[in-house]
């Protein structure tokens, strides 16, 4: 009997000695500098607010996955910063190029010269297999209106590259998944009450501007890429049963989070 207790005691010890695996965790990059010009005929404002993924990833995958969004959000120059300075870096760069856009416009009379940038990062889903990243930058230096601009990003947490169509897609699936999203775009502007002509349906593609969640592949386009700036930006999802024909069925990652679902 006693045998039998010590055994169990042994066992439990080796469980608990086991690493657990760590839990997925962002670190926030943050930062804001907002400055009026004394005569108020200039102004800067810059806003960051990105979660950075930092923890319950194998450190060589999350270091591949760090390096493509510093450099994708913020720029090469930022690609060896320390995720704590990037924000303080990122701003105070701009800040001496807005003073150096500024004195180049001070001999224009009556002009206001204000610059807005505001980025914004979060994970939009993971899972054991992908996870699925979107950021947004927001930038105003003058001219009717700013623009934001959406990028939708999906990495392989096998080993850390993003996720193209190709890696997904059989070969020839261009025709068939545009002619999805031509119909999925259409019931989209209806249901928002927008006017369906002022689709342009020549230039919707298959774009890389996509994500994979749970329920799909999720299609961003920007102002200006498939419509009118009026009409904004468009976001549609495309179930896995509707894009089944042209899935590889070669990619295990996929084949995984189709089945989780």
């Amino acid at each position: 009997m006693k045998k039998i207790a010590l055994s169990l005691v042994a066992a439990i010890l080796l469980v608990a000695c086991v690493e657990q695996p760590e839990q997925f965790e962002t670190k926030k990059i943050v930062g804001e500098k907002v400055f009026i010009d004394a005569n108020d005929d200039s102004s800067f404002e810059v806003k960051i607010d990105v979660d950075f993924p930092s923890k319950g990833i194998p450190s060589n995958v999350l270091s591949t996955i760090q390096e493509v969004l510093r450099i994708d959000i913020f720029g090469e120059a930022y690609n060896n910063k320390n995720s704590d300075s990037i924000a303080e870096n990122y701003i105070a760069d701009s800040f001496d190029e807005y003073l150096i856009e500024k004195e180049g416009m001070s001999d224009i009379v009556d002009y206001v010269y204000r610059y807005q940038e505001f980025i914004n990062g979060t994970v939009e889903f993971k899972n054991d297999h992908f996870l699925s990243y979107k950021w947004i930058q927001y930038r105003f230096a003058g001219g009717a209106h700013g623009l934001e601009t959406t990028t939708f990003m999906t990495f392989d947490l096998a080993n850390g590259t993003q996720i193209t169509q190709s890696d997904v897609f059989v070969a020839g699936f261009e025709t068939a998944v545009k002619q999805l999203l031509v119909k999925k775009l259409q019931e989209y502007f209806l249901a928002r009450g927008s006017d369906v002509n002022n689709l342009w349906t020549d230039q919707i593609t298959a774009n890389d501007n996509f994500l994979i969640t749970e329920n799909g592949f999720k299609y961003w386009f920007n102002p200006y890429e498939i419509a009118p700036y009026s009409e904004g930006a468009s976001c549609v999802t495309l179930s896995f049963e509707e894009l089944n024909p042209w899935l590889r069925q070669d990619n295990a990652s996929l084949t995984a989070t189709i089945k989780q679902k």
